[in-house]
């Protein structure tokens, strides 16, 4: 799940970010996956799993947006929609996207205890997501 995209950057970059995150100050937290929809793109869909509501994943959200944004990272100014993405360029039938839109399913439930700055890369040809660093949110009390 992405908190932030941040596109292209330079590779000095990476230290500022990984410090931004690691001032940070958050407790671990339960997140249920709970929504399935779709991003339609000509006729190559983007199938995504949607989180619940989530007060402290927005404030995680919002807050490290802020401090990337104040040290000059262009960000998206759009609301966050936290999701999964889950299979890209999925060709179905738009009977059959119906009939999974509308099967309800139990929430899938976790806790989120750290998040990661991850690259998006390409290696012979396959779209590869490098760990480039990792912040640990607190034990929750």
């Amino acid at each position: 799940m992405t908190l932030e995209f941040l596109g292209e950057y330079e590779p000095d970059d990476v230290l500022t970010i990984c410090s931004l995150m690691d001032i940070l100050r958050a407790e671990s937290f339960p997140l249920a996956f709970d929504t399935l929809g779709r991003f339609t793109r000509k006729g190559r869909d983007i199938w995504w799993v949607g989180i619940a509501d989530n007060p402290r994943l927005i404030e995680i959200q919002h807050t490290l947006r802020t401090l990337l944004r104040s040290h000059g990272f262009r960000v998206d100014s759009r609301r966050y929609q936290p999701h999964v993405t889950v299979a890209r360029d999925v060709r179905i039938s738009a009977e059959g996207a119906r009939s999974l839109l509308q099967t309800p399913f139990e929430p899938i439930c976790t806790t989120i205890s750290q998040i990661h700055l991850m690259e998006s890369t390409r290696i012979e040809g396959k779209l590869m997501y490098p760990q480039l660093h990792t912040h640990p949110l607190e034990p929750s009390r």
